[in-house]
């Protein structure tokens, strides 16, 4: 079963929950949505880089 979330709005608290969720481990997919792409291009790729130093 993939666990799959969405996190609508990447403000300052919807970066954080993205984070949260990757950084822990609570999800398979995620999915960013913002009216600002490129904030959401940015938080994705920041996401993406981390991830390689997360157990």
């Amino acid at each position: 079963m993939t666990r799959k979330v969405a996190v609508v709005g990447m403000g300052h608290v919807g970066a954080t929950v993205a984070h949260y969720l990757v950084s822990g481990g609570f999800t398979d997919d995620l999915a960013l949505f913002d009216t600002n792409e490129a904030k959401v291009q940015a938080d994705a790729l920041d996401l993406r880089d981390a991830m390689a130093n997360l157990p």
